[in-house]
């Protein structure tokens, strides 16, 4: 079934249905070039607030659609947004035509509570230490568009010295946070803040949170790791984070205090003593627990031996290829060496299979997740996971498919959806006897040569650029794997300068 949206117009009166028209008008406008007028003319999207007499909280939208017009109800932006974003992910565009391809209407409501990315502005990161926090505003939308509903910041380092920043970094760190905490209030995004343990008597570091925080608009928790950094033992790991979240609760009432239970190296039996420290806090003071990298036991576990009083969220590596939580091929290791010693520990990585058979594995136990990033390079995997949150049933595919429409508007999206999850099945054995890495390098050209617009689309050219990478792999591999058979021939001969002489090649040994 197919619904012809072209020259739609906008219905919209209050301040949030005001916000969400606004960014939908430009979405609009960049697919089409024609920006949407603001009158009753069908087509037409209807932006409309509600209350829990329709949905159940702001999470929540639900979408009427009939002769021409589609309406979209949400408790606050929040969920108008991400109403707007189920009619881009189901349309496509030809010039100023718009079709929807599938009827959305009805209510659409998550299955996790919790479905966030960190987005961290610091010097470590591949990407996010150039970005202004208007960049990040923009990002923030893209992943609300697919049901994101939380973003984790960072606060400046503590001492801040000059070797906190790289030469990249424009901004002052506590600006910048503070800057995004406002943009994602803007759009009722929640605010978590990765907040690490310092040196600082236990006092001193509750007062320095409560400074540090104090002027932001939004923060909605504090997330301190139980290690990498910060090492304490557990129980005055637990101590220093109800001392935090007493002291940050005078400027802001309702944070909520996040802690992981990540275990630092060198400290027999932290994990029992932090199950037994935490289960002894006071109620109302802890909100939940996290569970991440380095962890102190096994989710199922850790989810069997915390009070139940405390909701269990995750903190899910899907931005490294080895010496992680998760490394490429998870759990058998079976990464070609020619691929690990190109890509490394942090590379364009489009998981998606295996980060859906992952989250199958470890959701059940959670109330949600707020992935662990470094950039831009996993761009793929945090709309997979996210949208994994949303509905865990969903197929890698249609996932895939409404991450094209979204944006590559006007492309093939059965074709890009097709290119992305092939760069996945390209790190699969020997690059040598792959052939799905020309095949995987055909599509993308294809792509853009039927597309050339794409040529200015950022994600469209990380992931070309990862095709064409993995094709400058192989074809070094088959040179070299030549080389060694043609010294391996001279040292049967008894021939050994010459084998020597072939393998040194111009630049050293191969």
């Amino acid at each position: 079934m197919k619904f012809d949206f072209t020259g739609l117009n906008i219905q919209a009166s209050s301040a949030a249905e005001l916000k969400a028209a606004e960014i939908f008008s430009l979405e609009i406008e960049k697919r089409t070039g024609r920006k949407p007028e603001i009158k009753n003319e069908k087509p037409l999207v209807v932006f409309s607030q509600c209350g829990e007499e329709r949905l159940p909280h702001k999470d929540c939208f639900e979408i009427e659609l009939e002769d021409g017009e589609l309406k979209i109800f949400a408790h606050t932006v929040r969920g108008l947004i991400f109403g707007l974003g189920k009619f881009l992910m189901k349309t496509v565009y030809s010039g100023e035509k718009i079709t929807l391809i599938s009827d959305i209407a009805g209510k659409h409501i998550p299955e996790k509570r919790i479905r966030g990315h960190q987005n961290a502005y610091r010097k470590m990161p591949n990407t996010y230490d150039a970005w202004s926090p208007e960049q990040f505003r923009d990002h923030f939308i893209n992943l609300m568009l697919f049901g994101t509903n939380t973003t984790e910041l960072l606060p400046p380092e503590y001492p801040e010295t000059e070797d906190s920043y790289n030469s990249l970094m424009k901004w002052d760190m506590k600006e910048h946070m503070e800057k995004c905490s406002h943009y994602a209030n803007e759009i009722d995004m929640d605010v978590s803040v990765w907040y690490p343990s310092d040196e600082l008597p236990e006092d001193e570091s509750a007062e320095l949170r409560r400074e540090t925080l104090k002027d932001a608009e939004r923060i909605d928790i504090i997330f301190p790791p139980g290690s990498d950094p910060g090492d304490y033992p557990a129980d005055q790991f637990v101590s220093r984070c109800v001392k935090i979240a007493k002291e940050v609760r005078k400027v802001k009432p309702d944070v909520q205090m996040w802690p992981s239970a990540q275990m630092p190296r060198g400290i027999p039996g932290w994990g029992d003593a932090f199950v037994e420290n935490i289960n002894a806090t006071e109620d109302g003071v802890i909100t939940g627990i996290i569970q991440g990298p380095n962890r102190a036991m096994e989710v199922y576990e850790l989810r069997r031996r915390i009070d139940s009083r405390f909701p269990l969220r995750f903190y899910p590596d899907i931005t490294h290829n080895l010496r992680c939580e998760y490394s490429v091929q998870y759990p058998s290791e079976a990464w070609h060496y020619s691929l690990q010693a190109v890509n490394s520990r942090e590379s364009v990585n489009p998981r998606p299979q295996e980060y859906k058979r992952i989250h199958s594995i470890k959701s059940p136990y959670t109330v949600g997740s707020v992935s662990y990033s470094e950039g831009v390079t996993d761009d793929a995997n945090k709309f997979v996971w996210g949208r994994l949150e949303w509905e865990k049933e969903q197929s890698v595919k249609a996932i895939l498919e409404d991450y094209a429409r979204l944006f590559f508007p006007g492309a093939d999206y059965v074709k890009c959806a097709q290119a992305i999850s092939g760069l996945e099945y390209n790190w699969i054995g020997d690059p040598l006897e792959n052939p799905n890495i020309e095949n995987t390098l055909s599509l993308f050209r294809n792509i853009v040569k039927e597309n050339p617009e794409l040529h200015d689309n950022w994600r469209f050219l990380m992931h070309l650029y990862r095709a064409e990478f993995d094709m400058l792999v192989k074809m070094r591999r088959r040179a070299e794997t030549d080389l060694v058979d043609e010294a391996r021939d001279y040292i049967f001969r008894n021939d050994l300068e010459k084998a020597e002489e072939i393998t040194a090649g111009e630049g050293g040994y191969i």
